[in-house]
């Protein structure tokens, strides 16, 4: 038997990709993680909603939406930021601290 890529269509005939249908080498959630098991009659689908999803998301989307969040907000953030400089300039000076 030759050995099946993952990018060729599965053996068995469902039209999917390898490595979508059998090809997968995922493992099941424990059972104290799974909050919900969805199925799809339709698509002859299942799909497992572990307690953790958000914790997932955020660990995978998170540098995502920081660096997206950073580069929309560089400007402004800078402009703030030398807004504060001025404003702390404008504070009378304390001893012992230094006023730069």
């Amino acid at each position: 038997m030759k050995k099946v890529g993952r990018n060729e269509p599965c053996p068995c005939g469902s039209g999917k990709k390898f490595k979508f249908c059998h090809g997968t080498k995922r493992t099941l959630a424990p059972k104290e993680n799974v909050a919900a098991v969805i199925l799809d009659r339709a698509n002859k689908r299942a799909a497992v909603v572990t307690k953790d999803i958000l914790v997932n998301q955020i660990f995978r989307d998170g540098p995502i939406i920081a660096k997206s969040f950073d580069n929309l907000t560089e400007k402004d953030v800078r402009v703030i930021s030398s807004i504060l400089a001025d404003a702390i300039g404008y504070l009378p000076a304390r001893r012992g601290r230094y006023r730069g």
